[in-house]
């Protein structure tokens, strides 16, 4: 009878640990929020974590919605939730997965849900709504997701090789070559419009003085936790005159 009692307890262990392992990874994931400007980038902090169903990320909206500037209302009689703003309204209702934009239907590929007692929504489809970038990494342990206004650099795009050289003794910088191409088929001489048509059109815009147009892209950033790299494209009246590239520290 001892064994059996054992054998039961281990068993139970075993599920609950089995069942707990889905719920810890999606713990894991960090939204962060790079909005408005480059240099602002902050974790947006829910009170119930994240959540991946059938490939999609859902939270709870209210904390978004101050970020992004719409209302939300929950109806837990007929569990529908509105997304306001001034001039649109989006009606989501739990486990379906059409949703009434402005009065006309459209279909999303995963529907609401309520999980812990909370109404959890699709992220990508709130954000892209309101024209935010949403960009994932789900390399790691810990999977991050950006919600954005700008165009990044994925890690891989600051790849130094024959075309660029260091710039003297400043280990992290280096510059095109006047021969040289970028990763996306850039060169010295190219038009600014050739550089955002690759690049994007949301890079960080600074003109000196002197006439000069600077278009920065940055990778992608972790709040306090270092530098980020960065690509530096430096115009005179519209055309390239030199790229740097800037590695994270």
């Amino acid at each position: 009878m001892k064994k059996k009692v054992i054998s039961l307890l281990l068993t139970t262990l075993l599920l609950c640990s089995f069942f707990a392992f889905p719920a810890a990874a999606d713990n894991d994931i960090r939204i962060i929020l790079s909005l408005g400007s480059y240099d602002n980038c902050e974790f947006l902090e829910c009170d119930v974590p994240p959540v991946i169903v059938d490939g999609y990320t859902l939270i709870p909206l209210r904390a978004l919605a101050e970020k992004l500037g719409f209302t939300v209302e929950w109806f837990a009689e007929d569990q529908t939730v509105y997304v306001k703003t001034d001039t649109d309204v989006l009606m989501l209702t739990i486990d379906m997965k059409i949703v009434g934009v402005n009065g006309n239907p459209v279909e999303i590929p995963v529907a609401p849900k309520i999980v812990n007692d909370r109404a959890m929504l699709p992220l990508r489809f709130i954000a892209e709504y309101f024209n935010k970038k949403v960009i994932f990494n789900g390399e790691g342990d810990v999977k991050y997701i950006w919600i954005t206004d700008f165009d990044y650099l994925q890690n891989n795009e600051l790849n130094i090789d024959d075309n660029y050289r260091a710039m003297g003794e400043i280990e992290p910088f280096y510059s095109l070559k006047q021969d040289g191409i970028t990763n996306k088929g850039i060169r010295i001489g190219s038009a600014l419009s050739d550089v955002t048509s690759a690049y994007g059109n949301n890079a960080k815009i600074e003109i000196n003085t002197s006439g000069y147009t600077c278009l920065t892209y940055y990778t992608l950033g972790i709040p306090n936790s270092g530098s980020r790299g960065a690509m530096h494209f430096n115009f005179k009246n519209n055309i390239l005159v030199s790229v740097e590239i800037e590695l994270p520290n």
